[in-house]
């Protein structure tokens, strides 16, 4: 260690300053004087000084052993950190692909048994009602508003992308995996994603319906929702679907990008109620008039337990099947079958 050379030096230059003054002091006829036995002891004090501070700096065998275990530590950690980025970088990469591909269909219009869909969902951070963003709060900042939770729903298939945001009070529904199973499924009915055959009650099976998301188990990442595509495509809405779950830390996403144009609206107005009012004072009516974004209301008789169906329809996945993996696909192939 470099702070143990230099150390080392100084005990080599109070050596030769011992010896130095040895040789030029005058001795008494007992060999020794009063200031020759000063110097040395000086000397003797210095030199064991800095041995100690060689100890402290060179330091024993356990602590030579724990630098070469945190020099261990750090040699894993570099090519795990690269391992990282580069899945993410891939994973970004496939959902990029998959837009471009559905947006392509889109416009050469091709028919829906050809077509595959793409949506990528996320929730947005609360919004609240009361909300006084256009003067100082005062006492009312110490209160507690109500929540009201945003669901965002963006179709990449489309160009420019809409977000459609699905809006409900805290009353009514609360987050989690099965009522985002719920709004899923919701937004590819009322948007006419799930088509019928004409005259019927038949589905009519798509091709392909790819849907992104972050990796938040609490929410996306669970088998509440996951196992909606073996639902999907046995029940003929679809040929093939995939789940795809952004790497943790790399989770940006088109969603983001419309929240934050709906907050812009929403933080600088004062807003009384959640729907009534008008388009200054009503939260449903700000965030609508955002670009491209398009708010939806949830009532309570929208909401289902598809928990509760999906549990007696299939079983739940593997443990740990679903944090370690980011890729869930279902193919109607012989049965439909979870390829991880």
């Amino acid at each position: 260690m470099c702070v143990a050379n230099v150390t080392s030096t100084k005990i080599a230059s109070s050596l030769e300053q011992e010896e130095t003054l040895s040789v030029t002091n005058p001795q008494t006829e007992d060999g020794e004087d009063a200031q020759s036995v000063n110097s040395s002891n000086v000397n003797n004090e210095d030199h064991e000084e800095a041995q100690e501070q060689m100890m402290i700096f060179v330091g024993d065998d356990d602590d030579e052993n724990e630098s070469d275990d945190n020099y261990v530590r750090d040699e894993e950690i570099i090519p795990a950190a690269a391992r990282h980025v580069t899945s993410a970088r891939e994973m970004r990469c496939s959902i990029k692909d998959r837009q471009e591909t559905s947006q392509q269909l889109k416009a050469n219009n091709v028919e829906h048994s050809d077509m595959c869909y793409m949506i990528i969902i996320d929730y947005a951070q609360n919004m609240d009602v009361p909300h006084f963003g256009g003067e100082q709060p005062c006492e009312t900042y110490y209160y507690s508003p109500k929540n009201v939770f945003v669901f965002g729903v963006c179709d990449v298939t489309v160009n420019p992308i809409q977000m459609h945001a699905y809006c409900y009070e805290e009353e009514t529904g609360k987050k989690g995996g099965n009522n985002v199973a719920l709004l899923i499924m919701l937004h590819l009915e009322r948007q006419g994603i799930l088509k019928k055959k004409e005259g019927t009650n038949e589905p009519m099976t798509g091709n392909k319906l790819t849907i992104a998301c972050d990796n938040c188990a609490g929410q996306n990442k669970n088998n509440m929702v996951v196992r909606l595509a073996s639902y999907l495509v046995e029940k003929g809405h679809f040929q093939e679907v995939e789940f795809l779950f952004y790497v943790k830390g790399h989770t940006k996403n088109a969603c983001d990008r419309s929240f934050n144009l709906m907050k812009m609206r929403f933080r600088k107005n004062n807003i009384y109620t959640y729907k009534d009012g008008d388009k200054e004072t009503s939260l449903f009516k700000v965030t609508g008039t955002a670009d491209k974004v398009h708010p939806v209301d949830v009532s309570h008789t929208d909401f289902r337990d598809w928990d509760s169906l999906l549990n007696k329809l299939y079983k739940k996945l593997v443990p740990n099947t679903l944090s370690s993996n980011h890729s869930f696909k279902v193919q109607k192939i012989e049965g439909p079958t979870i390829l991880l």
